[in-house]
Protein backbone atom coordinates (compact mmCIF):
# COMPACT_ATOMS: atom_id res chain seq x y z
CA UNK A 1 0.00 0.00 0.00
CA UNK A 2 1.49 2.91 -1.04
CA UNK A 3 0.41 6.70 0.10
CA UNK A 4 0.26 9.46 -2.01
CA UNK A 5 0.96 12.79 0.07
CA UNK A 6 -1.87 14.76 0.31
CA UNK A 7 -1.91 17.66 -2.14
CA UNK A 8 -3.78 20.78 -0.31
CA UNK A 9 -5.71 22.04 -3.18
CA UNK A 10 -7.22 24.98 -1.50
CA UNK A 11 -6.65 28.04 -2.83
CA UNK A 12 -6.10 30.29 0.64
CA UNK A 13 -3.24 27.89 1.35
CA UNK A 14 -1.25 27.96 -2.14
CA UNK A 15 1.68 29.39 -2.43
CA UNK A 16 1.06 32.57 -3.55
CA UNK A 17 2.66 34.20 -6.75
CA UNK A 18 6.32 35.76 -5.95
CA UNK A 19 5.60 39.59 -5.87
CA UNK A 20 7.20 41.32 -7.89
CA UNK A 21 9.99 43.38 -5.30
CA UNK A 22 9.25 46.93 -4.44
CA UNK A 23 11.59 49.22 -5.37
CA UNK A 24 14.30 49.50 -2.28
CA UNK A 25 14.84 52.76 -1.53
CA UNK A 26 18.64 52.85 -1.91
CA UNK A 27 20.47 55.87 -2.02
CA UNK A 28 22.45 56.64 -5.04
CA UNK A 29 26.19 55.29 -4.53
CA UNK A 30 27.66 58.84 -5.50
CA UNK A 31 25.64 61.05 -3.01
CA UNK A 32 26.55 58.10 0.17
CA UNK A 33 30.42 58.62 -1.39
CA UNK A 34 30.47 62.62 -1.31
CA UNK A 35 28.96 62.56 2.14
CA UNK A 36 31.50 60.13 3.51
CA UNK A 37 33.90 61.90 1.79
CA UNK A 38 32.70 64.92 3.81
CA UNK A 39 32.35 63.31 6.66
CA UNK A 40 36.35 61.93 6.30
CA UNK A 41 36.94 65.15 5.46
CA UNK A 42 35.25 66.91 8.71
CA UNK A 43 37.23 64.74 10.80
CA UNK A 44 40.24 64.90 8.99
CA UNK A 45 39.93 68.33 9.93
CA UNK A 46 39.12 67.52 13.64
CA UNK A 47 42.21 65.48 14.15
CA UNK A 48 44.72 67.83 12.47
CA UNK A 49 43.45 70.50 14.85
CA UNK A 50 43.80 68.08 17.71
CA UNK A 51 47.31 66.97 16.83
CA UNK A 52 47.87 70.66 16.49
CA UNK A 53 46.86 71.83 19.55
CA UNK A 54 48.50 68.90 21.41
CA UNK A 55 51.98 70.17 19.81
CA UNK A 56 51.53 73.75 21.20
CA UNK A 57 50.47 73.00 24.28
CA UNK A 58 53.61 70.96 24.38
CA UNK A 59 55.51 73.24 23.05
CA UNK A 60 54.01 76.18 25.50
CA UNK A 61 54.90 73.53 27.93
CA UNK A 62 58.57 73.15 27.10
CA UNK A 63 58.84 77.28 27.26
CA UNK A 64 57.61 77.45 30.22
CA UNK A 65 59.44 75.05 31.69
CA UNK A 66 63.02 76.10 29.98
CA UNK A 67 61.46 79.76 31.44
CA UNK A 68 60.92 78.08 35.02
CA UNK A 69 64.24 77.16 34.83
CA UNK A 70 66.28 80.12 33.42
CA UNK A 71 64.73 82.66 36.07
CA UNK A 72 64.28 80.09 39.07
CA UNK A 73 67.42 81.58 40.53
CA UNK A 74 65.34 85.30 40.87
CA UNK A 75 64.50 85.60 44.76
CA UNK A 76 68.06 84.05 45.23
CA UNK A 77 69.64 86.50 43.16
CA UNK A 78 67.53 89.51 44.39
CA UNK A 79 68.42 88.49 48.22
CA UNK A 80 72.54 88.05 46.92
CA UNK A 81 72.43 91.51 45.83
CA UNK A 82 72.42 93.38 49.29
CA UNK A 83 75.45 91.25 49.60
CA UNK A 84 76.94 93.11 46.43
CA UNK A 85 76.18 96.22 47.74
CA UNK A 86 77.80 95.79 51.10
CA UNK A 87 81.09 94.28 49.15
CA UNK A 88 81.09 97.67 47.47
CA UNK A 89 80.45 99.78 50.39
CA UNK A 90 83.27 98.28 52.24
CA UNK A 91 85.57 98.76 49.66
CA UNK A 92 84.69 102.62 49.04
CA UNK A 93 85.23 102.86 52.60
CA UNK A 94 88.06 101.34 52.99
CA UNK A 95 91.06 103.10 54.53
CA UNK A 96 94.39 103.77 52.41
CA UNK A 97 96.56 102.55 54.71
CA UNK A 98 100.52 101.48 54.75
CA UNK A 99 99.35 99.02 57.41
CA UNK A 100 100.11 95.37 55.19
CA UNK A 101 97.34 94.00 57.37
CA UNK A 102 94.55 96.65 56.57
CA UNK A 103 95.93 96.54 52.48
CA UNK A 104 95.39 93.00 52.77
CA UNK A 105 92.60 92.94 54.04
CA UNK A 106 90.99 95.42 51.96
CA UNK A 107 92.73 93.17 48.93
CA UNK A 108 91.10 89.76 50.46
CA UNK A 109 87.20 91.77 50.50
CA UNK A 110 87.94 92.89 47.19
CA UNK A 111 88.72 89.44 46.00
CA UNK A 112 85.59 88.22 47.41
CA UNK A 113 83.59 90.87 45.62
CA UNK A 114 85.13 90.22 42.50
CA UNK A 115 84.69 86.27 42.80
CA UNK A 116 80.76 87.21 43.74
CA UNK A 117 80.64 89.24 40.33
CA UNK A 118 82.20 86.24 38.09
CA UNK A 119 79.23 84.07 39.95
CA UNK A 120 76.68 86.42 39.05
CA UNK A 121 77.96 86.71 35.42
CA UNK A 122 78.29 82.76 35.20
CA UNK A 123 74.39 82.47 35.99
CA UNK A 124 72.87 85.45 33.90
CA UNK A 125 73.23 88.35 36.46
CA UNK A 126 74.65 91.70 35.01
CA UNK A 127 75.01 94.56 36.37
CA UNK A 128 73.33 97.66 34.97
CA UNK A 129 74.07 101.74 35.20
CA UNK A 130 76.94 102.98 33.82
CA UNK A 131 77.80 106.78 34.26
CA UNK A 132 77.54 108.37 31.23
CA UNK A 133 74.63 106.30 29.05
CA UNK A 134 71.50 106.94 28.01
CA UNK A 135 68.94 106.84 30.65
CA UNK A 136 66.48 104.22 30.17
CA UNK A 137 63.17 104.11 32.55
CA UNK A 138 63.25 100.57 32.13
CA UNK A 139 66.66 99.83 34.03
CA UNK A 140 67.05 103.19 35.81
CA UNK A 141 65.21 104.40 38.06
CA UNK A 142 66.20 108.66 38.47
CA UNK A 143 66.52 109.51 42.09
CA UNK A 144 67.69 113.32 41.12
CA UNK A 145 68.61 115.64 38.41
CA UNK A 146 71.63 117.77 38.01
CA UNK A 147 72.06 120.64 35.46
CA UNK A 148 74.50 120.10 32.41
CA UNK A 149 77.52 120.67 32.49
CA UNK A 150 80.38 121.01 29.44
CA UNK A 151 80.63 117.50 27.83
CA UNK A 152 77.61 115.98 29.38
CA UNK A 153 75.05 115.02 27.30
CA UNK A 154 71.45 115.69 28.67
CA UNK A 155 69.58 112.73 29.54
CA UNK A 156 72.77 110.24 30.16
CA UNK A 157 73.46 109.03 33.47
CA UNK A 158 75.81 111.54 35.84
CA UNK A 159 76.16 109.33 38.75
CA UNK A 160 74.91 105.89 39.84
CA UNK A 161 74.05 105.88 43.48
CA UNK A 162 72.94 102.37 43.81
CA UNK A 163 74.08 99.59 40.96
CA UNK A 164 71.06 97.56 38.89
CA UNK A 165 71.22 94.37 37.80
CA UNK A 166 69.29 91.95 35.63
CA UNK A 167 68.97 88.39 35.53
CA UNK A 168 69.20 87.12 31.39
CA UNK A 169 67.08 89.58 30.00
CA UNK A 170 64.75 90.75 33.02
CA UNK A 171 65.47 93.27 35.54
CA UNK A 172 66.05 92.50 38.68
CA UNK A 173 66.30 96.09 40.39
CA UNK A 174 66.71 99.14 38.45
CA UNK A 175 69.93 101.07 38.94
CA UNK A 176 69.16 104.29 41.48
CA UNK A 177 70.76 106.87 39.43
CA UNK A 178 71.25 110.90 39.25
CA UNK A 179 70.93 112.16 35.61
CA UNK A 180 71.35 115.36 33.72
CA UNK A 181 68.89 117.23 32.93
CA UNK A 182 67.73 118.74 29.72
CA UNK A 183 68.20 122.40 29.30
CA UNK A 184 65.64 124.59 30.91
CA UNK A 185 63.98 126.78 28.17
CA UNK A 186 64.25 129.86 30.55
CA UNK A 187 67.39 129.51 31.03
CA UNK A 188 67.82 129.51 27.14
CA UNK A 189 66.35 132.92 26.17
Amino acid sequence: MTTEPEVDVNPENAAAPAAEPQAELTPDPFVVLEKLQAENAALRDKALYAAAEADNIKKRTEREKAEAIKYSLTGFARDLLSVADTFDRALSASPQSEDAAVKNFVLGVGMTAEELQKIFAKNGIVRVGTVGEAFDHNKHQAISQIPATEGQQPGTVASVLQDGYTLHDRLLRPAMVTIVAQPSLDTAA
